[in-house]
Parts: structure tokens; C-alpha cells; sequence
């Protein structure tokens, strides 16, 4: 599921007219559905099922086991909120763009990603660096969970879907 920070990035980028094509070590996109979330942690504390207590013991990462591409979903969001995401840029100048934003007057609630600034520096530092996505090992989560097993990766039409419902 998209984080918090995501829909920040994206709210704010509507606000700015762009909105970064590459996310540098946050390029990856792992993220799965809410009802996802849920069947997963269903599966594995053996509500729907059956397992020994052993199995249940340990931890599992919960993060989709089938990745996709912020620069595939990033075209998919500027045409959804076409002509108020004007271009696509790189994370530097968007970076600068929100820099120069939290710099003067800004609403917090129209341009959320300002309160997050150190963050997003931070993921471009990561890219100068040349750091790359971290990948979890899902091989005991997928043997655990069917959901897991059977979950896609995010697609364009799920991101667009979630930019209808955040309603930005």
C-alpha cells in the first residue's frame, strides 16, 4: 500500500505542476493493496489457514513480493491529473522545485511534502551515492501466505485508482 509519504509526494507534486520520473533507492515499487495487507496477515496467524504454532513464529516481511517501476507509474500519474502535473522531472529538480516552495509561503495542506523535505533530500543523497532499492527476502512469506503467493505487482490502473481516491 502506498505510504503516507507517497501521497504527500504526489499531492505536492500536483501543487508544483511536476513530478519526479525516478525516485532513485525508492525507484521499486513494492507495495501492495490494503485488503492484501490484511489477507497476508490472515494467512499467516492461521485464521484462514490451518498452521502449528511453530510456523507462526519468526518474522515475515510484508511488502509485495512482485515489483514494479515509479517511472512507469509516474507517466500513468501525470496523465491522471493532466495539465496540473505539467512534465516529468528528475528527483534533483523536483527536489529544488519543493525546496523552493517550502523556502517561501506555502500551505502545509495543499503542498504536504514541504513537512517531509529532509526526507526527500535524503533519497536524493541515496541516488547521488549510487544506493539502490533494498530487496526483502519474501520466500518464507510467500510459502506462508497464498496471498502473498498470488499477489500481482502494482500496475498502472491500481495507481491511477488510488489517485481517484485520494481525491487530490
Amino acid at each position: 500500500f502506498p505510504t503516507r509519504r507517497s501521497s504527500d509526494l504526489i499531492k505536492s507534486s500536483v501543487y508544483l505542476g511536476v513530478l519526479p520520473q525516478e525516485l532513485g533507492p525508492h525507484e521499486v515499487i513494492d507495495w501492495m493493496p490494503i485488503e492484501d495487507v490484511a489477507g497476508l496477515i490472515l494467512d499467516v496467524s492461521g485464521i484462514t489457514q490451518s498452521k502449528d504454532v511453530s510456523e507462526i513464529s519468526g518474522y515475515l516481511h510484508c511488502v509485495n513480493p512482485q515489483t514494479a517501476k515509479w517511472a512507469d507509474l509516474a507517466v500513468a500519474i501525470k496523465d491522471f491529473f493532466s495539465g496540473r502535473v505539467r512534465e516529468l522531472v528528475t528527483l534533483e529538480e523536483w527536489v529544488s522545485a519543493l525546496e523552493k516552495s517550502a523556502a517561501g509561503t506555502t500551505n502545509a495542506n495543499e503542498n504536504p511534502a514541504t513537512k517531509l523535505l529532509p526526507t526527500y533530500q535524503g533519497i536524493l543523497a541515496g541516488q547521488r551515492a549510487g544506493r539502490e532499492h533494498v530487496y526483502l527476502d519474501m520466500q518464507r512469506t510467500v510459502g506462508q501466505s497464498r496471498t502473498a503467493g498470488r499477489i500481482d505487482p502494482v500496475t498502472t490502473d491500481l495507481m491511477r485508482n488510488w489517485c481517484a481516491q485520494w481525491n487530490l
